[in-house]
């Protein structure tokens, strides 16, 4: 069962029974990115869990396969990593795209992306330092800074 806040998170309650799927939630896959729209990634296997009305009602989604990092710029654009591949979703969750390939240094945390567009990822590789890539076009092609 998961919780909901009104408040920015000052008090949280439980929703109505059966307003969330029933799956494990960790609080790091929760993204709210306004008061309306969210998203969670929990459940065996994984799925999307995605409100539109400020967590009173749930639709699971399905997951491009092995897909465990998501993350979402706006209510409609969201991309899932594996740890090779990255798909973007254009209609919040609905469909998702050809997997792109991904640089094989990145570490084992979502991509984070300002808008449609701009994306940065933290990399590292044994005996190499630490560095970023960078995308212009939405995770088509990356760039090592």
């Amino acid at each position: 069962m998961g919780l909901r806040t009104v408040d920015g998170g000052r008090h949280w309650q439980r929703p109505v029974p059966g307003s969330v799927t029933d799956g494990l939630l960790t609080f790091d896959t929760l993204q709210f990115l306004t008061c309306e729209p969210g998203f969670f990634v929990a459940g065996d296997p994984m799925s999307l869990h995605r409100t539109r009305d400020g967590g009173d009602h749930w639709t699971s989604l399905a997951l491009p396969a092995d897909a465990d990092m998501v993350q979402f710029a706006d209510p409609a654009r969201g991309w899932a990593a594996t740890g090779s591949d990255l798909y973007s979703t254009s209609d919040a969750g609905g469909t998702w795209s050809a997997p792109k390939k991904l640089p094989t240094d990145t570490m084992g945390s979502p991509p984070t992306f300002r808008d449609g567009s701009e994306g940065w990822w933290a990399a590292a590789a044994p005996d190499v330092q630490p560095h970023v890539y960078t995308t212009r076009n939405g995770g088509l092609s990356w760039r090592r800074l």
